[in-house]
């Protein structure tokens, strides 16, 4: 089993991008690209159906300037929220995990959020 695990973490990598309010990592394990995104307390993403207000994550992937195709398994399940003025959002706080295809060689990723609490601010 460990070696197992040892040999996991060598054909991993990871790479992290601290924004105001949350830190998202790219990781590459088990066949397949997962993003991580940790929101800071109180603080939240949207889903793919943001809900009545903000902005769906985008997560785009790409090599040498090329765009690429990575297909996306099933998001998690999201929670509704709702806020000010009686708006429904639908969207993700704590840590959560976003699967892809994993794609060949060395590959470039944009991921796109707005990230809220009394505030919204644009992450990436």
């Amino acid at each position: 089993m460990s070696k197992f695990l040892f040999s996991l973490l060598l054909l991993s990598f990871s790479l992290f991008a601290a924004e105001e309010h949350a830190t998202m990592s790219l990781s590459r394990a088990s066949n397949k690209l997962v993003v991580t995104i940790n929101h800071d307390e109180g603080w939240h993403t949207y889903w793919k159906n943001p809900g009545d207000a903000g902005i769906a994550s985008v997560f785009k992937f790409s090599a040498n300037g090329q765009p690429l195709s990575a297909k996306a398994y099933e998001w998690p399940l999201p929670e509704k929220h709702i806020e000010g003025g009686d708006i429904l959002t639908i969207g993700y706080e704590g840590k959560q995990h976003f699967f892809f295809d994993d794609l060949p060689g060395t590959i470039d990723a944009h991921i796109a959020v707005l990230i809220c609490k009394d505030i919204c601010i644009p992450g990436e």
